[in-house]
């Protein structure tokens, strides 16, 4: 068992503000304690909840929504009943979600809580109207005075859309 002391400690911690440097320090008490702590033991402090969050956020953000795609796949696919309606309803989610990751860059936005909850809320919104739009599309039928499928095509549209 190596011995060190407080000095030592004090020189690998380094006093934070919140999330990145937040979860290096959470990163960093966890390595101290692995080293030098007793077994099954941990420290705990108040903080600790708020700096775990960022340890986590971005890991869990892509599953979660790698999760919400697939589900919306699923989803569209069983009430569209179609391949190419669904292939549009995920792409135009997959279009919200590139947006908003890249309004967040252009913003200057650091991934927290709050945005994750959002940008969920968004996508919820986009498949939602989306599917909504492809729903209608494929359940209007045209009058049968159009004669033309684009005509009909733009009917379809425009109800739809309305």
């Amino acid at each position: 068992m190596r011995v060190i002391g407080w000095t030592q400690i004090m020189e690998t911690i380094h006093f934070v503000d919140e999330g990145a440097d937040g979860a290096d320090y959470l990163r960093e008490t966890r390595k101290i304690e692995s080293l030098y702590g007793i077994p099954d033991t941990f420290s705990y402090l108040y903080e600790y909840w708020t700096f775990e969050i960022y340890v986590v956020l971005m890991q869990e953000a892509r599953f979660t929504i790698g999760m919400a795609l697939m589900a919306v796949i699923g989803v569209v696919l069983f009430i569209t009943v179609s391949l190419q309606m669904t292939f549009i309803v995920v792409s135009v989610v997959l279009l919200v979600v590139l947006y908003l990751v890249g309004i967040c860059y252009y913003w200057g936005l650091y991934m927290n809580v709050v945005l994750t909850l959002n940008m969920s809320f968004c996508l919820g919104v986009a498949v939602d109207y989306s599917t909504h739009i492809a729903h209608t599309y494929l359940i209007v039928k045209a009058p049968p005075h159009l004669k033309s499928k684009m005509e009909q095509r733009r009917y379809k549209a425009r109800l739809s859309i309305s």
